[in-house]
């Protein structure tokens, strides 16, 4: 008995142990993979939103215990930089944006960042064929001993249009056979949302050039659904992505987003590279009033730079508005306020001088004014905010045009203003004008704008207090509204009883605080130009039961750029969809209402805010959402139909108590 028990005990010690801390490392593999999962989503969640992502890693595993085995040491594991190391590079990309253009085409800079990946590797004392677990350019894998890859996710560095390029630094190298912590923090951007900038092919085709260890066939499988990789290339430890110049006959325009991200508190943050307009250039503006001019400070990788201080030198033709120095916003704006009073330029510059911006002010004469002037000398400073945007407010005097060229040490960017007098047109500071490229104004009404299409090149202004539209109660074609302009600048009051759909060629579609547009159908609003968005702050937009018919009580925004309609009112029956193509949305302390059942639909590129906004839907219908973060503070979602679904992108922040969860 004495001899069996011995010999069971050995067969267990030899045998069974064995098999089960087999299991037992199999299981741990499993769940480290996970854990490499949410690693990974994390990298990409950090790379876009800016915050910081903790994670934790099960390196290694404990072996159950027993009362007459003998176990080994717990299996172990280390987490380290993978050889998949080395420079992401985009080659043949101009940016749209002529500030940034300026920045990347100066042969001192490419648009290459260096990057690298990680290596899990496992210790096991029985799980000898594990395969180790490595990241790179966003997808995640497992390599055998055979040399065989299989692949744990797809790619996120191409979809369609869009490339989104990932530097990873400075992973720590870790061993254990327990938990350790892995923070991702994002270094570019900041506390901010990842910016998205155009670019164009130039003489070549857009090409990505990434470093790896996966072959010909891997890279075919994880673009193979992507319509615009024209070909895919692996030699000598990269691969090499080209892109299509053209589609259908059209240049294809690709929206680039990169980013940086570290597992270590010892990389520093990137400093300033370049400066861009973002809000205030390429529109029109009437005389004697205070507008914006924003900048937005950039660093290498296309995201904002906060704690940038700003210093203001105007010459002696301009009157400051402002205070000599000045701080950003909590929202993150610094407004410059000036006075032209002639011929005359400000110099903006960071505060240890390495970025410089300039804004140059000229005029010219035209029929019964003086040209714009400018006063005064003065020195400001200005700090730019957690979102990287500097404001520029100006007060535009007389009739000319404003052209504001912002510069760093690398890159100079001019951009138009027009500037116009409608109280020195004959037609009288009441009446609705459009203004040419120089300045000129001619007043119109409905009938003349709606018959004719060629304002592609023109404002159309409506002044406060001012009515524009056909005469109420008309019907028929002559009563819809359908204008076509380069931008507008609305007021007073847009009316009328039918359609009523405005088109902005190459800029914007403005509609001033306390002013109104009213439709008795459908409003539509379209500004898909290069320099197109949708500014609604403050304003009121209606449909009204009109004349029965399809498209009866529907708003519509669509959009290239950003949509801001903070503070606005949007009423309709049926429907209200708004669409930023590759935006933002902005609805802080807006209300959108839907009084007859139906939808409201947010949709964009970038990010949604809905601080304080209330979506009220009477009768049956929904709300949903779709971007890329969605902001929610504070708001309300009220009404009989469900609350706000979020159909994709990640949610930050609460609504108002009492309100639903912001994940439903």
């Amino acid at each position: 008995m004495l001899g069996l028990l011995v010999l069971l005990l050995t067969i267990n010690q030899a045998a069974i142990v064995p098999a089960q801390n087999q299991n037992v490392e199999f299981a741990h593999n499993d769940r480290v993979q996970s854990d490499l999962l949410d690693v990974r989503n994390g990298l990409i969640r950090a790379a876009t939103s800016g915050n910081t992502q903790p994670n934790a890693v099960e390196l290694g595993t404990s072996f159950p215990s027993r009362l007459v085995a003998i176990n080994p040491a717990p299996a172990s594991g280390s987490l380290a930089p993978s050889s998949v190391s080395g420079n992401a590079t985009i080659s043949g990309a101009v940016p749209v944006d002529r500030n940034a253009r300026a920045y990347w085409t100066n042969e001192s800079h490419r648009m290459e960042y260096e990057t690298m990946g990680f290596r899990y590797q496992p210790s096991y004392r029985e799980y000898d064929t594990a395969p180790a677990t490595i990241y790179e350019n966003t997808v995640l894998y497992n390599e055998f001993a055979d040399g065989q890859n299989r692949t744990l996710t797809g790619q996120s560095v191409i979809d369609g249009r869009t490339i989104s390029l990932i530097a990873l630094k400075d992973v720590p190298t870790r061993s254990s056979s327990s938990n350790v912590g892995m923070d991702l923090r994002a270094i570019s951007p900041s506390s901010t949302q990842v910016r998205t900038i155009a670019v164009t092919p130039g003489e070549e085709p857009v090409t990505i050039t990434l470093p790896t260890q996966l072959d010909d066939e891997t890279w075919d499988e994880l673009l193979a659904d992507e319509p615009y990789v024209d070909d895919v290339n692996v030699a000598d430890g990269e691969v090499t992505i080209s892109l299509a110049e053209t589609r259908n006959g059209d240049e294809v325009t690709y929206n680039l987003r990169t980013s940086a991200v570290t597992a270590s508190r010892s990389v520093e943050r990137p400093e300033p590279a370049y400066v861009t307009v973002v809000d205030g250039a390429n529109r029109s503006v009437p005389e004697d009033t205070t507008n914006t001019l924003t900048a937005e400070v950039r660093d290498r990788y296309n995201n904002p730079v906060s704690g940038a201080a700003v210093n203001a030198t105007f010459n002696d033709s301009v009157q400051s508005l402002s205070a000599s120095q000045l701080r950003s916003t909590e929202q993150g704006f610094a407004p410059f306020s000036f006075e032209p009073a002639g011929d005359g330029s400000a110099q903006f510059s960071l505060a240890d001088q390495s970025q410089q911006a300039t804004v140059s002010l000229s005029s010219f004469s035209a029929a019964d004014t003086g040209g714009a002037s400018l006063q005064s000398d003065e020195t400001q400073q200005r700090q730019s905010s957690s979102s990287g945007r500097v404001r520029f407010p100006y007060s535009a005097s007389g009739t000319g045009s404003l052209t504001a060229t912002i510069s760093s040490s690398a890159a100079s960017v001019s951009s138009a203003l027009n500037v116009y007098t409608v109280s020195a047109s004959p037609f009288g500071s009441d009446t609705s004008v459009r203004i040419d490229d120089d300045g000129n104004t001619v007043g119109v009404d409905h009938y003349e704008v709606n018959l004719i299409t060629d304002y592609e090149n023109e404002t159309l202004f409506i002044p406060e207090g001012e009515t524009f539209g056909p005469e109420p109660g008309e019907t028929g074609p002559d009563a819809d509204i359908d204008y076509t302009f380069r931008d507008f600048q609305i007021d007073g009051e847009l009316r009328t009883e039918n359609e009523l759909s405005l088109q902005a060629t190459d800029g914007a579609i403005n509609i001033g605080s306390g002013g109104s547009v009213i439709s008795g159908k459908e409003l539509t609003f379209t500004a898909t130009g290069p320099n197109g968005s949708i500014n609604a702050d403050g304003a009121s937009l209606t449909t009204i039961p009109g004349n029965p018919g399809a498209g009866n009580g529907r708003i519509r925004m669509t959009t290239t750029g950003d949509i801001s309609a903070v503070d606005a009112t949007m009423t309709a029956n049926r429907e209200i969809t708004l669409r930023s193509e590759s935006g933002s949305i902005d609805l802080t302390d807006a209300t959108l209402t839907i009084e007859d059942g139906g939808s409201i639909t947010l949709d964009a590129d970038d990010d949604i805010i809905l601080n304080r906004t209330t979506l009220n839907i009477i009768g049956n219908g929904e709300a949903t959402a779709e971007a890329t973060t969605i902001y929610v503070e504070d708001a309300v979602f009220s009404g009989s139909a469900d609350p706000l679904e979020i159909k994709s992108g990640e949610v930050e922040g609460t609504p108002a108590e009492g309100n639903t969860d912001p994940s439903q």
